[in-house]
Order: structure tokens, then sequence, then C-alpha cells
């Protein structure tokens, strides 16, 4: 908004009234716009970038959960296999021991029947052998079921972590390709936008260069146009000047004109009025003539009537007095209009003294009447010319404040734009960041996982030797066993209850006997 010394420097009501509504309408469009942009970056921040922060971390979140559970799975299958292998080994004590018991029992009964129980006996013990021999190939063939199953699964295991290597080392190449081509991209977009702000900067320049050279050939033109019009006017003045000098002078040669033919009708008047007098006193005289023979008839007709009358009457109101006086007033009013017609003084000379008394007063009007409209003119022109100049003021401060505007949308963008990308910049940077940590934590959790498994292999390959020793010695070790159970947080109680519910009052005694012997042994070791 323009201050108050800005537009007092105008001097021009309607000029500060433009201004003041271009700017009001650009402060309108302002707000609008910055309405707009706080409710855009409301929403972008509010909804889109909580989704994307959860999508982002949710894809990396799934993977380390995915090797986690997995790790569990491993335990646990582990676990089973302890379990199933403990079983088995309190299973085959158990049976061991309930084959022991038996073979007592058979010992002591053979005494007694020892001809038929030894047949019976070679019999058992031929199925007991074969069973056992049965129950031994189905042990090596579950085992090696299980053996395969596991060397499949180590497979699987390891083709899934070659995959899953090749995968990472694959992701970490079109990363690392990734991170090359963004550098790229931003290189050329940096080389694009410095490019775009050359050619910016450029055009800026060139329509700087090209709007001076448009102002000064439009201050050319408008100076040519000034003294163009300066000339026409002083032409159009010289003119006017010559038309009312001729003006004049035709009217003065006019007047003169009927000046002249005023006299020439003057003298021509005068000649018809000598000839008037001349004519008219030739009449006098013979009317004077006629009339004084008139008078003179009339006299004595007047006599003879007088004398008649006074013949007839004798006292008469008219006396001769009367007559003579009569008679003299005639005369005198005969001269005076004859004197009248003589000094101009007459109805004819009186009629044209007017009417050269209205053509004056005419004349005097219309040179009037020539000078309000030559006034009126040269006002309806300066009035023009300032309407023009007006307007041309309103036309360059419209321009001024639409370059102005220009100029200023133009920093706003690049503003908003150079805004953008730094936050596009920094959400890259922590997206990136976030990555990083994502994968840092797969690359720990994978390499916990790998250790595990070693461990997991390694304490398989003690348990299964440990395993095969048992077998081979026919002994059982309760320590052992409890601590297998105990690392591998197995209830040994429930294993015990499934070897019991298999051989329930034979193995039951074994198995405490055992227990018995080993707690006694334990203790004697002590000591």
């Amino acid at each position: 908004m323009p201050t108050k010394e800005e537009l007092r420097g105008l001097d021009d009501k309607d000029l500060e009234k433009i201004v003041i509504e271009h700017h009001k309408k650009r402060i309108g469009k302002l707000i609008k716009q910055i309405k707009r942009e706080r409710e855009n970056v409301i929403n972008n921040s509010s909804r889109p970038q909580a989704e994307t922060r959860r999508e982002i971390e949710e894809k990396p979140r799934n993977a380390v959960d995915m090797d986690k559970l997995l790790i569990e799975k491993m335990k646990k299958r582990q676990q089973r296999e302890v379990e199933q292998m403990l079983a088995t080994l309190l299973a085959v004590d158990a049976m061991q021991r309930d084959a022991e018991y038996r073979a007592q029992m058979e010992e002591e009964r053979r005494q007694q029947i020892e001809a038929e129980r030894r047949r019976k006996a070679e019999e058992q013990h031929k199925r007991h052998l074969q069973r056992i021999q049965e129950m031994e190939m189905e042990e090596k063939r579950k085992l090696a079921e299980e053996a395969e199953f596991r060397r499949q699964q180590f497979e699987k295991e390891k083709q899934a972590l070659q995959r899953q290597k090749e995968l990472h080392e694959k992701k970490l190449k079109e990363m690392a390709l990734a991170e090359k081509k963004r550098q790229e991209r931003a290189e050329q977009n940096r080389q694009y936008i410095q490019q775009i702000e050359e050619e910016r900067q450029r055009k800026i320049e060139e329509q700087q260069r090209k709007i001076e050279k448009s102002e000064l050939k439009r201050l050319e033109t408008l100076r040519k146009e000034q003294e163009r019009l300066q000339k026409e006017h002083e032409a159009q003045l010289l003119k006017r000047t010559q038309q009312i000098e001729a003006a004049k002078q035709n009217e003065i040669r006019l007047l003169e004109q009927k000046r002249k033919e005023a006299e020439e009708r003057e003298k021509k008047r005068d000649e018809q009025h000598k000839e008037y007098l001349k004519r008219k006193e030739k009449e006098n005289q013979a009317y004077k003539l006629m009339l004084e023979q008139k008078i003179r008839r009339n006299a004595e007709t007047r006599i003879k009537i007088a004398e008649e009358e006074t013949r007839r009457k004798v006292a008469s109101a008219t006396t001769d007095e009367e007559i003579n006086q009569r008679i003299k007033q005639m005369l005198e009013y005969r001269e005076k209009r004859a004197e009248d017609a003589r000094l101009g003084r007459s109805d004819a000379a009186i009629a044209s003294q007017k009417k050269q008394e209205r053509i004056k007063k005419q004349h005097d009007q219309m040179m009037k009447t020539l000078k309000e409209q030559h006034e009126s003119r040269e006002e309806h022109y300066t009035q023009v010319m300032r309407d023009k100049e007006k307007d041309r003021q309103k036309s360059i401060i419209i321009r001024k404040l639409k370059e102005e505007e220009k100029v200023e949308t133009a920093k706003r963008l690049e503003r908003q734009r150079q805004k953008r990308m730094d936050e596009l910049k920094n959400k890259f940077e922590q997206n990136m960041a976030h990555v990083e940590k994502i994968q840092e934590e797969r690359r720990s959790v994978h390499a916990e996982r790998m250790n595990l498994l070693s461990q997991l292999d390694k304490q398989k390959q003690d348990m299964q030797s440990n395993f095969n020793s048992l077998r081979v010695s026919g002994r059982t070790d309760m320590r052992q066993i409890k601590k297998l159970a105990d690392l591998y947080d197995i209830d040994l109680n429930v294993i015990e209850m499934k070897a019991e519910s298999r051989y329930p009052s034979r193995a039951r005694t074994a198995l405490s006997s055992a227990r018995r012997s080993q707690s006694v042994n334990s203790r004697r070791s002590m000591f």
C-alpha cells in the first residue's frame, strides 16, 4: 500500500483512487491466496503426511517384524525338536527300563517254567528285538526324514537368506543408482532452474529494454505529437487569426462597400431628394401658385361669400384677421414640412438610419459570437489536451502498478517454489534417515538372526551328539536332560507324564528309581 506522501505526490483524486483500488484488489487477492495456502498446508500437514510417514514406517517395520517372527518360529521349532528328542529319550529310557523289568520278571518266572518260558522268551525276545529293530528303523526313518526336512528347511532358509541378501544388495544398488540419478536430476534441475533463472533475467532485462525503448519511443512520439499538435494549434491559431483578420477585413470591406453603397444610396437619395425637392419645389410653387390662386379664389369667394354673408347677416363671426391668421398657419405648416424634407428628417431618412443602426448591431453581435466561439474552442482544446494528459498518466500508473504486481508475483512464486523445494528436500532427507534407521535395525535383526541360527545349529549338533552318545551308552543322564529342558524352557514334568502314560506303572517305578539313583549318585559325587 503506498504511503500518504506517495499518494499526495499524484495531485489527482482519480489517479489516487485508481492506485488505492488497485492495491486493495491486490491485497484481497493476496489474502485469499494466503488462506488457500494455509488450508493446503493444514491439510497436507495433518492427514497425508501422517499417512505417508505411517506407510513408510509400516513397510520396514513389517519386514523387521517378519524377521523377528521368523526368529521366534525358529526358536519354537528348535524347542519342539528338543522337546521331541527329550520325549524320545525318556520314552526309550522308559522302554529300556521296562524291558529290563520284564526281563527280570521273565527270569524269575523262567525258573519255574524254564522249558516252556525259554521258547516263549526267545520268541518274545525275537519279537522284542524285531520291534526294537522296527522302532530303531522307524526312529532312523523319522530321524532321516527330520534330517531331510531340516536340511530342506535349512536349504530353503539359506536360499531365502541368499535371496534376501541378493534383494538387499539389489536394493542397495538400486538405492545407490536412485541416489545417483537423484543427484543427476538435482544437478539437472539446478542447471535447468539456473538456466530458467538466467532466461528469466534475460527476458526481464530484454523486456525492461523493450519497455525503456518503447517508453523512449512513446515519449519521442508524444513529443513529436505535441510538437505536431503545437504546430497544428499554431497553424490553426494563425489560420483562425488570419480568418478573423480576413473576416475583419472582409467585414471592413463589406462595411466599406456597404458604406459606399450607403453613400451612393445616400447620394442617390440626396439626388432623388434634391430632385424631389426640386420637384417638390416646383410642385410647391405650382401648389403655392395654385394655392395662392385658390386662396385668391377662395378669398375672393369668401369675400364674395362674406360680402354676401355680410350682406345677408349683419353680425358675422369671421373677420379678415382670423382668415389671415389661418392662412398664415397653413403656410407655416407647409414651410416646416418642406424644411424637414430638405434636412433629411423625412420618414425615408429615419428608416435608413434605423437600418444602418440595425446592421451595425448585427455586426457587433456576430463579432461577439465569433469571439465566444473562439474562446469556447480554445477552452475545449485545452480540456481535451488536459484529459489526454490525464489518461496518459493513468495508463502509465496502471502499467507501472501491473509491472510491480508482476515482479512481486514472480518473487512470491519464486519464494514459494524455493520453500517447496526446501520442504521436499527436508522431507526426502528425513525419509532417507528413517529408511537408513530401519535398514540398520533390519541389519541388526538379520545379524541377530544369523547368530541365533548358528547358535541353534551348534546346539542341535551338540544335542544330537549327546543324544547319540546316550543312545549308545544306554544310560540316561537326568542332569543333562534337566539342563536341556531348562535351556529351552521345556516343562520336563509334562514329558515325563507323557512317557509314564505310555508305560503306566513300571515306567513310573523305573523313572523314580532312576531319579533316586541319580540324586544319590550326585550327592555321593559332591561328598
